[in-house]
């Protein structure tokens, strides 16, 4: 039952989301103490990032991307969120932003959203 009643909250008009924003390929999750972020790459190469705080805020930003090894280059529509950049590296399960010759954490990590706030 309660299945069925977050889906009817949530998706009423069954609608196939992967049809229209295209087929996730990759996610990845920040979690901070009073906010949270999910960043999605889909296989249209579009990508976008939801991100929700505190007093109600809630931003969304949207581009184009490109992933060539490691690396992924961002064409954003819109500002760039505090802690990214237009080129991520992948390292292990997190992401990183380049700054010189260092790699600077984004505290993004790959996968779903943990629950970890």
């Amino acid at each position: 039952m309660t299945v069925l009643l977050l889906e009817g909250i949530y998706n009423p008009l069954k609608v196939n989301l992967d049809k229209l924003y295209g087929h996730v390929v990759f996610r990845a999750c920040y979690e901070g103490t009073q906010n949270q972020a999910t960043f999605t790459l889909r296989e249209s190469g579009k990508f976008d990032i939801h991100w929700t705080g505190v007093f109600f805020s809630d931003n969304f930003y949207t581009g184009d991307y490109i992933k060539n090894g490691d690396t992924l280059l961002l064409n954003f529509n819109s500002e760039i969120p505090r802690n990214l950049d237009d080129t991520l590296i992948i390292k292990g399960e997190y992401l990183y932003r380049q700054k010189a010759d260092s790699l600077i954490s984004t505290h993004f990590y790959l996968g779903y959203c943990k629950g970890l706030n």
